[in-house]
C-alpha cells in the first residue's frame, strides 16, 4: 500500500503588540538586552520583515488561525 502524504499550510495569526510585548519580555528576562536596543531593532528590522514576508504567507495558507495561542477553539486546548 503505497504512503499518502498531506501538506497544509498553516498560518497562526498574533496582533502585532502582542508579539512586541512578547518580545521585549523574552528579551529582557532570557538575553539580557536592554529596552531601547530592543525597541530600535523591532521597528527597524522585525516588523517591516514581518509586514513584507511573513504576513503574506496568510494569503495562501490552507488555515488561518487567528489570535494565536489564545484561540483555544481553533488549537484544541479548551
Amino acid at each position: 500500500m503505497p504512503a499518502i502524504f498531506m501538506l497544509i499550510q498553516i498560518y497562526i495569526d498574533e496582533d502585532s503588540d502582542v508579539c512586541l510585548s512578547r518580545r521585549l519580555v523574552r528579551d529582557i528576562n532570557e538575553r539580557g538586552r536592554d529596552l531601547e536596543g530592543i525597541i530600535k531593532q523591532y521597528f527597524a528590522f522585525v516588523k517591516p520583515s514581518n509586514q513584507n514576508y511573513v504576513h503574506k504567507q496568510a494569503h495562501v495558507a490552507d488555515i488561518v488561525i487567528p489570535h494565536g495561542p489564545a484561540n483555544t477553539v481553533a488549537i484544541g486546548t479548551s
